[in-house]
């Protein structure tokens, strides 16, 4: 009986060492490195140039760019602030254009 408690223990150390090992293996869950603040912001000044679907810029704002997980935010505020004077870019981890959000 003690054997067969000890091959079971054996079986579960293992399985946990390597899923603990699987995890720290795979580190980020993103294909890409991640891409700078101003990277994305060029990125979404060049996407205006191209794409007519996409709002100007206001003329005085305030930039804002946070990560979400493998995603990226680009807040644009109104200057002075306005209700619903804002906009939000989603951008996937390639930094393509996913989202506008208007007026939050």
């Amino acid at each position: 009986m003690k054997k067969r408690y000890g091959i079971l223990g054996l079986v579960v150390a293992v399985a946990c060492s390597l899923a603990a090992s699987a995890a720290t293996l795979k580190g980020s869950p993103c294909a890409v490195p991640p891409l700078s603040d101003a990277i994305i912001a060029d990125i979404v000044s060049r996407e205006r140039r191209i794409r007519t679907d996409l709002p100007a810029p206001f003329e005085t704002q305030k930039v804002r760019v946070l990560r979400d997980g493998c995603y990226y935010i680009y807040q644009e505020f109104h200057v002075p602030a306005t209700p619903g004077m804002s906009r939000i870019f989603r951008l996937d981890q390639y930094g393509v254009i996913v989202d506008v959000m208007y007026g939050h």
